[in-house]
């Protein structure tokens, strides 16, 4: 729901995407799973050889995968 890295300019935002390491999803989202935090770090990895290495091996990764420790339940429109 929101970007990896905020900055009060592009000098500062290039910066960040090229040194700084982002925070866990679960710093903004607390019902995400350890699981599915893991893998959106993974895809933001730095170096091309830590990210997967193509989105086949993400969609076998969430096929197992849960998104949110507990289930969502729905609302009622």
């Amino acid at each position: 729901g929101r970007p990896p890295f905020r900055a009060s300019s592009q000098n500062e935002l290039l910066k960040k995407h090229l040194i700084d390491k982002p925070d866990s999803p679960i710093a903004y989202n607390s019902d995400l799973s350890d699981d599915i935090c893991a893998l959106i770090l993974k895809c933001l990895a730095k170096k091309p050889e830590d990210r997967f290495a193509n989105f086949h091996d993400i969609l076998i990764k969430l096929r197992d995968m849960r998104i949110y420790k507990v289930k969502p339940i729905p609302k009622k429109s």
